[in-house]
């Protein structure tokens, strides 16, 4: 039976040309709903970080202004700039969205985007969007549904991804299996990031393959099940 369309609120990312095996991610499609109040601490913890606390040895790689389009890029309209690369923020493993609204919501990042590998999930975070975005609903103004707008939700593999170059990424990976961990570390490796928060430890991505990279702090978050889990805040080291 030919699987349901993507609704044209969002996007499928186009299938990589990139040669290796086929990582199964079917052991992947776990998910964790973190609280508004966790989601809130953790923005409000990084801008801390960011502000202060991150090392001088420490700092974002600037990307080429003109970079060669890939297939499995954003789109070049979506994709930050330059000079919006260093208060930009994506979600691997978005889910219902959560999160990728509430950093833009929050008025942090220029660019939000989620990345959800469950065709469901993707489609159910673009019908919430759309349903606030509705004129008629009351809960958001004006301003609030513009920038809710510009947030960019994809159906997509992230291990098919070329990179990540954003700022600021996040994804609640305890539920990943090894061979996507393994597969994000390759994409990690070439990626342009600041910050990477994860809730795998950094001797366990060290294993899998990640390099450069160093703990700065922790944080625990709190599911709206009432389970604690602590996330790491991990951030991108210099080339020597």
């Amino acid at each position: 039976m030919k699987p349901p369309q993507p609704s044209s609120n969002i996007s499928k990312a186009a299938p990589s040309s990139q040669s290796g095996d086929e990582i199964d991610n079917s052991a992947s499609e776990g998910y964790g709903e973190m609280t508004e109040g966790s989601i809130e601490r953790l923005f409000c913890f990084l801008a801390r970080i960011d502000g202060k606390d991150s090392p001088a040895s420490f700092k974002v790689s600037t990307p080429q202004k003109n970079p060669e389009r890939r297939s499995t890029d954003i789109p070049t309209s979506e994709s930050p700039s330059a000079e919006s690369q260093a208060n930009s923020f994506i979600d691997i493993g978005s889910g219902y969205g959560k999160v990728v609204f509430h950093a833009k919501l929050g008025g942090k990042y220029s660019h939000s985007v989620g990345i959800e590998y469950v065709e469901s999930r993707a489609a159910l975070a673009a019908s919430i969007r759309d349903e606030l975005l509705l004129s008629r609903n009351n809960l958001l103004s004006t301003q609030a549904r513009e920038l809710l707008r510009s947030c960019v939700l994809f159906h997509a593999d992230a291990t098919k991804w070329e990179c990540f170059n954003y700022s600021h990424i996040y994804m609640y990976d305890r539920v990943f299996n090894e061979s996507t961990l393994s597969a994000l570390a390759k994409r990690l490796n070439v990626s342009f990031f600041k910050f990477l928060v994860t809730y795998r430890r950094v001797e366990e991505w060290t294993r899998l393959g990640l390099r450069k990279i160093k703990l700065l702090s922790s944080i625990t978050m709190r599911t709206t099940g009432g389970q604690n889990f602590r996330a790491y805040v991990l951030c991108r080291k210099l080339p020597e």
